[in-house]
């Protein structure tokens, strides 16, 4: 099925329109079939959100109804707020960083100690400012090592590998069959 949630054009531009309005456009075309509109939930939030977790979905959008569209902008008008998990993921390498962040690293390379190496637990790369970037790059060279602290593993990106002290904090929405974090979103170190 197609979920359609939020037209930007309907025979003409709709995006400097409220979401409301946009809505309501949307909702006349009286689509069926393999074509869902989604669900549009006013009012309490918090309830919205109990409901999100109680049934481990995924999460939920927020919009202001009197917002129009902006395209690759974040603002306060829509917030994606994801149902995460959090956990403690020992940094064992860093993969490096491209474009902007050229200079700093692409995603820290995760593990959790499995006798006297880590398991490769994943990588993670977003949930980063460009001040934690820098920080956290000349501690990683500060820390570097020239000898892997993981299990073999196939799945492990090219890497700088450092020594295993450093713990970040995670969030993220479950684990994979193979035993990675999915969706992972740094949070801090502990």
């Amino acid at each position: 099925a197609f979920i359609a949630f939020d037209p930007l054009y309907l025979g003409e531009p709709l995006i400097d329109l409220p979401l409301d309005e946009r809505r309501s456009r949307l909702e006349a075309l009286g689509l069926d079939g393999p074509v869902v509109v989604s669900e549009s939930i006013a009012g309490d939030g918090l309830a919205l959100w109990e409901a999100v977790v109680a049934r481990d979905l995924e999460g939920m959008v927020a919009k202001r109804a009197d917002a129009p569209y902006r395209p690759g902008l974040r603002s306060p008008d829509w917030r994606k707020i994801a149902n995460l998990s959090f956990a403690k993921a020992v940094v064992g390498g860093f993969t490096p960083g491209e474009g902007g962040r050229r200079g700093t690293f692409g995603a820290l390379v995760l593990g959790q100690w499995e006798g006297e190496r880590l398991r490769f637990a994943g990588s993670v790369g977003t949930g980063f400012s460009d001040r934690d970037l820098r920080a956290i790059r000349e501690a990683l060279d500060a820390a570097a090592t020239g000898e892997c602290p993981f299990h073999d593993d196939r799945a492990l990106p090219e890497a700088t590998w450092v020594e295993p002290a450093l713990v970040a904090s995670i969030g993220y929405r479950d684990w994979t069959s193979s035993g990675r974090l999915r969706h992972p979103r740094f949070r801090g170190f502990t």
